[in-house]
Order: structure tokens, then C-alpha cells, then sequence
């Protein structure tokens, strides 16, 4: 489940996921879809409830072409598949900042940087940096 609210350029949106207590959720797809799936985790596991919030604004107003998001999201319950035993609960922030220019040379052009960080009960902690750069060929 999941629910946006906007205002002017702002966009709140909170979602919900529930998985089984009995096995992982299949992703036949490569990736999971599900609402709460974030840069570094997806929050499916065999009886993780996840709830998230994501704020994301876009920055035309003052710099043509500039988007920011911030997002956090809780994922309590969760249990291996394998045992059943039960398993730390996480939760993981992210950062996202990009930006498509706007120039005409360089028009197609955009950068992106996102940061993500899970931390579970037991004070395990994941870092995670990724930087993309993305031209979009026109077609003829």
C-alpha cells in the first residue's frame, strides 16, 4: 500500500509492505517491485512488515533540472527462510541528488549521486555511494 501527497514541488509519500512468515517473497521479475524496496534492501524477507517515507522535491524554481529525495524506511520481523529463526530488524536511509542539464550542447546529459545506509538492532551498519552519468541518445 502506499499513499503520495504533493505540494507544488514537493512530493510526500509513505508506503506499507507486509511478506508471509513463511518464505521470502519470489521475484520472478530480477527485482522485487514492491513499494518499500530501497537502494540497498528490499525489505521481502519472510515476515518483515516495512513502512517507509519519502520526500522528494523538485528544484525548478530555483534550478531548472535539479531533483532531491530523502527516504527512510523501518523493516521489523523479519525471519530466515531457511531456520524460521528470527533475524535483526533494519532499517535504511537514502539520499538521492540529480540533475539533468539543461544547456542545448549538452541537452540528454544527466548526474545523479545516491547515497544509502542500513543499520540493523545489532549495530551492523551498511554504507552504500553509487554516481551515475546519463546521456540519452535522440532517436532519428
Amino acid at each position: 500500500v502506499a499513499l503520495d501527497m504533493s505540494f507544488r514541488n514537493a512530493v510526500l509519500t509513505t508506503a506499507f509492505t507486509s511478506t508471509d512468515a513463511d518464505k521470502d517473497m519470489i521475484n520472478p521479475w530480477s527485482s522485487y517491485p514492491g513499494f518499500t524496496s530501497c537502494q540497498v534492501r528490499d525489505f521481502n524477507r519472510a515476515g518483515e512488515d516495512a513502512l517507509m517515507f519519502k520526500l522528494s522535491y523538485d528544484f525548478k524554481r530555483f534550478v531548472e533540472g535539479l531533483g532531491a529525495y530523502a527516504l527512510y524506511t523501518i523493516g521489523t520481523g523479519r525471519k530466515s527462510s531457511g531456520t524460521g529463526k528470527d533475524l535483526p530488524d533494519e532499517d535504511e536511509f537514502d539520499a538521492d541528488l540529480q540533475y539533468r542539464f539543461q544547456n542545448k550542447w549538452v541537452k540528454g546529459l544527466s548526474l545523479r549521486a545516491r547515497y544509502g545506509t542500513v543499520q540493523d538492532s545489532e549495530g551492523d551498519r551498511i554504507h552504500q555511494v553509487r554516481a551515475f552519468l546519463n546521456y540519452d541518445l535522440p532517436l532519428l
